[in-house]
């Protein structure tokens, strides 16, 4: 009987002694791993926390979306579901805010400090100064051209300011910046204002084309063609159907190794 539990535990050892041995030589763990993303691209985050950052206005906030996840939300999701880890998302997004007053809030050290640890930043400003010159257009329409053309160059210089300041915290983040869409797809009545979405949005393009491991995004036709009670929330803001197409925009243009 001692005889044969001695056996036993012999032929135990051995075979623990046979899995520790495959462990250490094949390094099981990693070829595990290997087969399991086998063809698969991630972001490389070396095992650490994955930080994404939301600055803008409403659209960031996600005014109109009932759990005001907005597009960000969305993106979050797809990209846990892609790098199989979580993700840490702190949205700093505000209504109302034009490039102005993002400016003024990038002197907050509670936000610079954020965006320093930031692996992905997401930029969502322009559509408010959009409107509101839109809206002085309508006031002294006699000057249109020229209240257009000076918010135009505002915008510009705000954005080109904003992105230097995001730099001294972390040179290295990958920054989206994120165009604005036309609020009012299907009016034949609003034609003009597409034009001027155009012309914003070839600003912010420009911009970004001057910044390294900077993109911009274009979301301006991704309510062209789509019944605007559908996607909208009220006249501008998107609804969870509606910043689901935007996400959709977003997700795809992301550069992702």
């Amino acid at each position: 009987m001692i005889k044969n539990k001695l056996i036993i535990a012999s032929c135990l050892l051995l075979f623990i002694a046979g899995i520790l041995f495959s462990i250490i030589k094949l390094n099981l763990p990693s070829v595990l791993s290997s087969m399991t993303h086998s063809g698969k691209s991630v972001v490389k985050n070396e095992g650490k926390e994955f930080n994404i950052i939301a600055l803008g206005d409403s659209l960031s906030y996600g005014v109109g979306d009932a759990g005001n996840s907005g597009y960000i939300g969305k993106v979050e999701e797809r990209l846990e579901n892609h790098m199989k880890s979580e993700i840490t998302v702190k949205d700093y997004g505000v209504p109302d805010d034009t490039s102005a007053l993002l400016l003024k809030r990038l002197k907050n050290e509670q936000l610079q400090s954020s965006i320093g640890s930031a692996h992905m930043i997401f930029l969502n400003i322009g559509m408010n100064d959009y409107l509101n010159s839109l809206i002085l257009t309508k006031t002294q329409p006699d000057r249109k051209k020229v209240i257009m053309m000076k918010a135009q160059l505002n915008y510009q210089n705000n954005v080109k300011k904003a992105l230097t300041e995001m730099r001294k915290e972390n040179p290295k983040a990958k920054i989206y910046l994120v165009g604005i869409y036309n609020p009012f797809p299907n009016r034949k009545d609003r034609l003009p204002e597409s034009s001027l979405v155009q012309q914003w949005n070839k600003r912010a393009e420009k911009i970004t084309a001057e910044q390294k491991n900077v993109r911009f995004i274009n979301v301006e036709g991704v309510f062209t063609g789509k019944n605007k009670k559908d996607y909208f929330a009220d006249e501008v803001h998107p609804n969870k159907n509606g910043y689901t197409l935007i996400s959709d925009e977003v997700y795809k243009h992301l550069e992702l190794s």
